[in-house]
């Protein structure tokens, strides 16, 4: 009988991996000139300042979006010209938040926690090492504030007492 060789099995933990987070066109690692080409092809203007770290800078500005009825803030944190965080914040008579979360449920999923701090309500998504969250708050004067944060690290944790209800 000839010879066989024992078959050899390789088997792995391969996991396709889901898509990175991502809103209105931005992500953390993308390169900040394409931020800034996105925000000044939708009207809007960026300026940067150096931060005290190295290669570091912090960024300011508006921009619109036919999805939003407002204009849009924006902070973008970056490092060696890559962006590693974006914060998006608009002031709305609608609830805007429920239609970035209504979005963002149909490309991520469920949100992993959804909160409700007295008048503040927020809904966040977790990819590896990248962080989604969404906030709405009272604005002042009827305006509800949304902000969305988005990072390429775990967010800061918000508080967890309960305030006073939010009213209807």
């Amino acid at each position: 009988m000839a010879y066989t060789p024992p078959r050899t099995v390789i088997t792995t933990n391969w996991q396709p991996q889901p898509p990175a987070l991502k809103f209105l066109g931005f992500q953390p690692g993308m390169p900040l000139a394409s931020a800034q080409a996105f925000i000044k092809a939708s009207g809007g203007k960026l300026s940067c300042q150096p931060t005290h770290t190295p290669s570091g800078l912090d960024c300011t500005g508006t921009f619109s979006s036919p999805a939003v009825s407002a204009p849009i803030a924006i902070q973008i944190t970056s490092l060696s010209d890559a962006v590693t965080t974006i914060v998006l914040t608009t002031r709305t008579y609608d609830r805007t938040a429920l239609l970035w979360v209504s979005a963002l449920r149909q490309d991520y999923g469920p949100p992993k926690d959804i909160m409700e701090h007295g008048v503040q309500e927020s809904w966040q998504w977790a990819r590896g090492k990248q962080a989604l969250r969404i906030v709405e708050r009272p604005g002042g004067k009827d305006e509800l504030e949304t902000s969305m944060t988005l990072g390429s690290a775990p967010l800061p944790e918000l508080p967890t007492s309960k305030g006073p209800a939010r009213p209807e």
